[in-house]
């Protein structure tokens, strides 16, 4: 990030969040919190402040109580590390294209993700194992939003509940921090504020999402443990691995499930028809629309 680009991420971060005592912070405020001037404060947030030491960042995610995952991203904000420094030579197209290429490949449900939890593409085993339908897809289709997973799980309209049973408020939590992490350094955008605004019309979401700041993940999430009873295919017991591929854009990730018993691997044999090399494309990439 470029220094203005992190000065409204921590401006963004201050909105966002409260003092120790529950009040929203203000520029006053969180600057005696982290020792600093009101003018130094509103220069770092101006991107006039070019170097920040590590006291400083320290006492700023203390502040913003970010999650040791959170504390990650935020560093390499703070860094001026940019989008450009973290990607290959290639055209997040040609990414995409490539990654898409290897969905055909895998013979285990599977999907791609971008860095706002945006299901951007599935191959035919997930599409059989969480019963997408094209009946649904053209529903989705009608709202940006509906391909996004934390929609998909908080929203009682798209059934996700059903399938997952007692163990989706689990899911969720996971999801949403996934989310935090994958979507920090967006935090400013207009598609993230956009995102945010809509699923906290979602009384659940809310709830959890403030939930998942009082308990937050220690670790960084590569993998995450499903066992569940499917009301289709009975009991199951995967692992979901996530790859990531960083583009101009954000994260493109590959989740890929990956069954641990012989019962969840039968199932996963069973829904592998013959057809398993089919993709179906999902959200825009990496076009964001706001409204349809």
């Amino acid at each position: 990030m470029e220094p203005a680009e992190f000065g409204q991420l921590v401006k963004s971060l201050r909105k966002a969040t409260n003092d120790p005592s529950g009040n929203p912070w203000t520029r006053e405020s969180l600057s005696i919190f982290i020792h600093l001037s009101i003018n130094q404060l509103g220069r770092l947030e101006r991107g006039d402040r070019k170097f920040i030491d590590n006291q400083t960042l320290k006492s700023l995610a203390d502040a913003f109580n970010l999650s040791p995952i959170e504390r990650k991203e935020f560093l390499i904000a703070a860094a001026g590390i940019t989008e450009d420094d973290f990607c290959y030579h290639k055209t997040p197209e040609k990414q995409l294209k490539e990654m898409l290429e290897i969905l055909t490949q895998i013979m285990v449900p599977a999907a791609i993700l971008d860095t706002f939890q945006n299901v951007i593409a599935i191959n035919k085993p997930y599409q059989n194992l969480f019963m997408v339908t094209k009946e649904l897809i053209d529903y989705a289709k009608q709202t940006p939003i509906n391909f996004n997973l934390l929609y998909v799980i908080y929203s009682s309209a798209l059934g996700i509940r059903d399938l997952l049973g007692p163990y989706w408020r689990e899911v969720g939590l996971i999801q949403i921090h996934q989310f935090r992490r994958s979507s920090f350094r967006y935090r400013d955008h207009d598609y993230y504020k956009f995102l945010v605004n809509l699923l906290f019309k979602e009384p659940q979401f809310d709830i959890d999402w403030y939930a998942s700041h009082r308990a937050p993940f220690d670790k960084y999430q590569q993998y995450i443990s499903y066992n569940y009873e499917h009301p289709v295919y009975g009991p199951l017991n995967y692992i979901g691995t996530v790859t990531i591929n960083d583009t101009k854009f954000g994260e493109l990730q590959l989740i890929i499930y990956n069954p641990v018993d012989s019962v969840t691997m039968a199932t996963f044999s069973q829904i592998a028809t013959s057809d398993t090399r089919q993709v179906v494309r999902m959200a825009e990439w990496p076009i964001k629309l706001t409204a349809r």
